[in-house]
């Protein structure tokens, strides 16, 4: 059938009738309070083109300016990384995969089994933090029309791309239950139907998977975007760990991770301050890159990538393709991330 896209706020940021009546709804009802966190202190370097030439002490507070919760037990959370200007990002994202709506037999069957509804397979959440006041405004209106922006109390940049995780970590543990844990990006394309399909089929323990990097070497060159110096990192390598374009952790791992947050000390590169909480619990990532990719040309025929789960780098225009093209998997034959039961 033809795919209709959700009305949503565009780069345009037009709000149409229903829109504002939401809106004005929303406000009325809003209840307006804080949730704190820890504070903690941390010495680390950033600089516009770098992360490693100038050093500075900073406290940053995790205080959750904006906290949806998930109102019912959910299969997998999709925790994604947003920049806050990024609003045709997140606008693809909720008309396509956000949540699957597909009547598939095996979605109907897993959900039967799995005591879900269909809203609550998947739950999709945006992390952003502070930005320009102009732009603050705008992304109040979509937070309370689509209630699924989670907002950080630090500025939004790159070099603060691990408080980013960290507040998606603490806000998962205080207002959401669920099964997996995926954390990706807003550039990413995820094939929310199949994952869920691959994932119902693991042990549900002990999961840390994505695109994995073992024995990986530390950049040491002054000046480099993943550069660490030997006082922020004294090993030669990273202990292994999945790249940040998406991972996945069980319940159970994400759980004792929590136990290892709040003590664990900052590092730069978000991916590999997981993989250091997740080496101190002896969890070894399991490497899928079959079905994690990496892809700048779309125009492939999809059944020669049915195996695709999540796919690295994607405009909104190509995000829409690949929903798209996915929507005909179902002409390409078994794929090899689930078998039927």
């Amino acid at each position: 059938r033809p795919f209709k896209p959700k009305t949503c706020i565009l780069a345009g940021y037009l709000l149409n009738e229903d829109m504002l009546m939401n809106l004005k709804m929303a406000k009325e009802n809003r209840i307006t309070s804080h949730i704190s966190q820890t504070n903690w202190t941390t010495s680390h370097t950033y600089q516009t083109n770098s992360i490693t030439s100038q050093d500075y002490r900073v406290n940053v507070s995790t205080q959750i300016s904006a906290f949806p919760r998930c109102e019912r037990s959910v299969f997998l959370l999709i925790v994604v990384f947003s920049a806050p200007k990024n609003f045709e990002h997140r606008s693809i994202i909720r008309s396509t995969w956000a949540e699957i709506i597909d009547k598939d037999p095996d979605i109907t069957n897993i959900i039967i089994k799995g005591s879900y509804t269909g809203k609550s397979l998947v739950k999709t959440m945006f992390l952003l933090g502070q930005t320009d006041e102009k732009t603050k405004n705008i992304i109040e209106i979509e937070s309370e029309y689509y209630n699924d922006l989670v907002i950080g109390s630090f500025t939004d940049s790159y070099g603060n791309l691990t408080l980013k995780t960290k507040l998606g970590l603490e806000w998962a543990r205080g207002f959401c239950k669920f099964e997996y844990y995926l954390k990706t990006d807003d550039d990413i394309f995820v094939y929310s139907k199949g994952l869920v399909k691959w994932l119902w089929q693991l042990p549900r323990e002990r999961i840390y998977t994505g695109r994995c990097a073992f024995n990986k070497t530390v950049i040491r060159t002054a000046g480099h975007k993943w550069g660490v110096s030997k006082t922020d990192y004294q090993k030669d390598t990273y202990p292994p760990y999945c790249v940040g374009m998406g991972y996945i952790i069980s319940s159970d791992v994400f759980q004792n991770m929590m136990v290892i947050v709040p003590t664990q000390p900052w590092f730069v590169l978000e991916d590999v301050y997981i993989g250091l909480i997740l080496e101190k619990l002896k969890i070894v990532p399991v490497d899928n890159s079959k079905y994690f990719h990496i892809h700048s040309d779309y125009s492939w025929d999809v059944c020669k990538k049915k195996d695709l789960l999540l796919s690295l780098q994607a405009t909104p225009k190509q995000m829409l393709q690949l929903h798209l093209k996915f929507s005909n998997l179902w002409k390409c034959g078994p794929v090899g991330y689930y078998k039927k039961v």
